[in-house]
């Protein structure tokens, strides 16, 4: 057996089987054998980092395996402060190496890669792990205390040092590190805030107070119409951010800079898309159309399919028996209605087309040709008083009310199968004309559905369906969370327009920050975050928690000192 890492592998087979003498006789092998050897340095085709014998052998003959999780625990801690003494050291050999000439880069390095050999046994363990990362937590906290670190520069700044001290190898970028560092900084500030404002206001609570005004934006949450317009957008398909889903400032002040940077940007991006398309999709489907741009084409293949369904019940043979006193009734309730609305204070009645249909149902009959033809005279007569910079609003309505009656007489000609065609195409000729009736619903180039302005629309046309939540369709429910959920950073393109480098460097970075944003906007991040916020009030009584509320409330700019060689190596 002559090559290290077989006979380590032997040396630990022996001792998970509790063959004493056996391993007790490889760490001798190990120890006189092979530690003076030199074996294999870094396994470039493989990407394992294997360094020179003597640490190799002295990590195989670690007594790590005897240790318990305290034990390990506290030489974990101890890595975390030996690997960042190493990394200054790293950072300034290059200067001190061009003053005196020496060759100290390559050889910090090279003690990098010894030391993590060294350090692979313990590290492996829970009580390893939880030391380093432990240790890197309570470094933030303290950090977190310094004048000025309780903010996001300073929480990346801090981030971005410790990321700079983690010790590299020659296969390391301390670009990258720092970097990463500087994004956990802004992520551990974040974190901070938003438990330690948790915690305050379950504190706050316990004791009988309101708490601040702060913490009671922090623990308040989305309300119940925000709560409503979320479970109905979520149905459809339409995603939230954790900071939108939870209705923390402090997460959308995270998501915000995280949306405007070019390598954490993308996953924003495609919540952003995920949610125009769902918008776009229930609008088509509100026209009668299966699509997801609502485009020109879309548009006018709709406005000629209404048309057509339109048009053929429109037979001028087909006549309706009307009942004066019945459609008497209907306008004399649309004129109560309206009555002292109107300019002037004017009756429906005032208008020819609606004094002529009086005049027709008074003959006893219409032909379904001429209701046609009158229902789309009224609507263009409605629709030009809701939209013309000199039309009335309550004309509008009125004169949309008596186009309804209309249609119901025309309507109760047909037979069921008709009638049930009709009916469909003049609901959905109804939302043809919401989203034509002002040039910013609709783009007819891109075929995208602004939700604000379908909003704004709907709300001032229909307060009844929309404000006061009549009609819970899936047009007004999208439109609706549209309206609640607007995304955090505009489109204005800022992000996608920054330039990047065409260096590894750059590469990894847009890399890692486009996974790190996509695991922070996953289902089951949101989901978790939403837990932690709404867990019960009785963390506030745990002991202690008033103590350490200063420095979660500080941030935990430090995190990514504990955390960069997870992300890394």
């Amino acid at each position: 057996m002559t090559d290290l890492t077989d006979a380590y592998a032997a040396l630990q087979k022996a001792d998970a089987v509790g063959d004493v003498a056996g391993a007790k006789q490889l760490a001798d092998y190990i120890r006189t054998q092979l530690a003076p050897r030199t074996v294999r340095s870094y396994d470039s085709v493989n990407g394992q980092l294997v360094p020179t014998g003597s640490a190799e052998a002295r990590a195989a003959v670690s007594p790590v395996s005897g240790n318990n999780f305290a034990q390990n625990a506290l030489i974990g801690s101890g890595k975390f402060f030996t690997d960042q003494a190493l990394g200054a050291q790293q950072i300034v050999a290059p200067v001190l190496d061009a003053v005196s000439l020496q060759q100290r880069v390559a050889a910090l390095q090279q003690e990098a890669a010894d030391k993590r050999v060294l350090d692979a046994p313990v590290m492996s363990t829970a009580g390893g792990k939880a030391g380093q990362i432990g240790t890197g937590i309570l470094e933030s906290m303290a950090l977190g205390r310094i004048p000025g670190a309780a903010s996001y520069a300073g929480a990346i700044g801090i981030g971005a040092g410790l990321g700079a001290l983690n010790p590299t190898t020659s296969r390391d970028s301390r670009l990258i590190n720092t970097a990463i560092g500087g994004g956990l900084g802004a992520a551990g500030q974040a974190a901070g805030n938003l438990v330690g404002r948790w915690l305050s206001s379950r504190a706050a609570q316990s004791a009988g107070s309101q708490g601040s005004a702060v913490i009671a934006d922090e623990s308040a949450g989305l309300n119940a119409a925000q709560q409503s317009a979320a479970d109905a957008g979520s149905n459809l398909g339409m995603r939230m951010t954790p900071g939108q889903a939870t209705g923390s400032k402090s997460l959308q002040q995270l998501e915000a800079k995280l949306e405007s940077q070019p390598w954490t940007s993308g996953p924003f991006n495609t919540i952003k898309a995920n949610n125009q398309t769902v918008l776009n999709r229930v609008a088509g489907r509100a026209i009668g159309e299966t699509t997801d741009t609502v485009d020109a084409a879309t548009l006018a293949q709709a406005n000629d399919r209404l048309g057509q369904v339109f048009e053929s019940v429109r037979n001028p043979n087909s006549i309706v028996a009307t009942n004066p006193q019945a459609t008497r009734a209907a306008l004399d309730q649309i004129d109560n209605d309206v009555r002292g609305l109107l300019p002037g204070n004017g009756s429906i009645r005032d208008n020819p087309l609606v004094s002529d249909f009086e005049t027709m149902t008074g003959q006893g009959g219409i032909n379904a040709q001429q209701l046609g033809q009158l229902s789309s005279k009224l609507g263009k007569a409605a629709a030009k008083q809701m939209t013309s910079p000199n039309g009335d609003r309550d004309w509008g309505q009125a004169l949309f009310a008596v186009k309804n009656h209309v249609d119901d007489m025309l309507q109760s000609t047909l037979s069921p199968d008709e009638a049930a065609t009709y009916a469909t195409a003049r609901g959905q000729y109804r939302n043809l004309m919401t989203l034509t009736s002002r040039t910013n619903i609709v783009n007819p180039s891109s075929g995208n559905v602004s939700g604000v302005a379908l909003a704004n629309k709907l709300q001032q046309a229909d307060r009844r369906g929309f404000l006061f939540g009549g009609n819970q369709s899936d047009l007004y429910n999208a439109a609706r969370f549209a309206q609640a959920f607007k995304p955090i950073v505009g489109d204005s393109g800022t992000a996608t327009r920054l330039p990047l480098g065409s260096g590894i460097d750059d590469m990894v970075l847009g890399a890692i920050g486009n996974v790190a944003a996509r695991a922070y906007l996953s289902r089951p991040s949101t989901a978790l975050i939403s837990g932690v916020r709404g867990a019960g009030n009785a963390v506030g009584n745990i002991p202690g928690v008033q103590a350490t509320l200063p420095y979660l409330q500080g941030g935990l700019p430090g995190l990514g000192g504990a955390l960069v060689p997870y992300l890394t190596q």
